[in-house]
């Protein structure tokens, strides 16, 4: 089999969607008086006043459509009620995916969490999750953390521990219950949704899952969005400590550039991936992708020549939840999974872009020959 897996992959996958749902009417008639002038500083408005060849003619294109619309395509997007808190959140998702995978907690070895908003600061939410789900104290734990593509930076490395024998399986979880990290007068926090995606890597069939991996860092655009207070001060100033602390622009260069050549900055690191692995566009089956706009899917896939038929439209993934940061990537392809649109030995292309700044590729031969066991509402 061409572009054949290591044989370590996705015993299990989930993804945990509150109920809640957010339309566009909650953000009131102030949004919307401030929005014009916010803009100017948000990472919602910063192609607006681009020049024209200053941006992607992929990106041009397809977000032509959502240029006059002040929600940028968003519809709705799924909220997690205030008193759940994100490791509470997470280790729901965990134990989704276990029962996807048909396991209990003593079939884990391994555990990887990412919060974009953690339970606090320090530390971080992995001993919690492990406590909440009741995992053996001899797991291996860590929390993996690149933003948005973690999940592939998760299954990456659990399927290097899997495949060197280190660990049977490995739970991954990501996380963004991200509204309570934006500040909702801004424009992009209408883009923003909440979910929790969760898997379970393990041994597969010989020749499916993990094939093949790249990233692409530009470290330089570190403050492209940054979670900090209000201020230019370090987070940590005893006098600032009542300041929201709320992503934002700090860098709007940065901004403008990874948003403005979001199309090359995915052939960087799509087109070494298939050179690796030995394949072309022609080969992928089916692309997934984090959607951190709704003109995100259409630019992307025509940035490196896939069909539309083999990847999701905005209104599949965007126009519903809008962008749950880390979780974005796992929910388009459980929506794909659970439309019956992949096919077990379909090579996969997943990709997404990270804070911090980075862009991350991985291709995936499917396995799973079955629907999801707790499908999406």
């Amino acid at each position: 089999m061409r572009a054949a897996g290591n044989g370590v992959g996705w015993q299990g996958l989930a993804v945990n969607v509150p109920s809640r749902v957010r339309t566009n009417d909650w953000w009131g008639e102030a949004w919307h008086e401030a929005r014009a002038e916010r803009n100017k500083r948000d990472v919602a408005g910063m192609l607006d006043h681009a020049k024209k060849h200053d941006v992607d003619p992929e990106v041009v294109v397809a977000g032509l459509p959502f240029r006059e619309d002040a929600f940028r395509g968003a519809i709705e997007r799924r909220i997690f009620p205030d008193d759940v808190a994100p490791s509470e959140a997470e280790a729901e998702a965990g134990r989704m995916a276990m029962l996807d995978a048909g396991i209990d907690v003593e079939g884990i070895d391994g555990l990887m969490t990412q919060s974009a908003v953690p339970d606090f600061p320090m530390p971080r939410n992995t001993g919690l999750v492990a406590h909440r789900l009741g995992l053996r104290p001899d797991v291996f734990a860590a929390d993996v953390d690149t933003g948005c593509n973690s999940f592939l930076t998760m299954l990456t490395t659990a399927s290097a521990l899997v495949h060197a024998g280190q660990v049977r399986r490995v739970l991954t979880v990501a996380s963004s219950l991200g509204m309570r990290g934006i500040d909702p007068m801004s424009p992009a926090s209408t883009a923003v949704g909440e979910a929790v995606a969760a898997g379970v890597v393990g041994e597969v069939e010989e020749g499916h899952g993990f094939v093949a991996y790249h990233a692409v860092w530009h470290g330089e655009w570190h403050g492209a969005l940054r979670q900090t207070c209000t201020t230019d001060h370090p987070w940590y100033r005893g006098d600032l400590h009542q300041q929201h602390m709320f992503a934002h622009v700090v860098d709007p260069v940065g901004t403008h550039e990874a948003g403005a050549r979001a199309a090359t900055h995915c052939r960087s690191v799509v087109l070494p991936l298939f050179e690796k692995a030995g394949v072309t566009a022609d080969d992928i089956d089916f692309f997934a992708m984090s959607t951190p706009m709704a003109w995100f899917p259409q630019a992307m896939g025509e940035a490196i020549g896939i069909d539309p038929s083999r990847r999701l439209t905005h209104e599949d993934h965007f126009q519903r939840y809008g962008h749950p940061f880390g979780a974005s990537v796992s929910l388009n392809l459980q929506i794909a999974w659970q439309q019956g649109r992949l096919k077990k030995g379909d090579l996969v292309l997943l990709y997404s872009p990270g804070v911090g700044f980075s862009f991350q590729a991985m291709l995936y031969r499917w396995n799973l020959d079955r629907p999801p066991t707790t499908p999406i509402a």
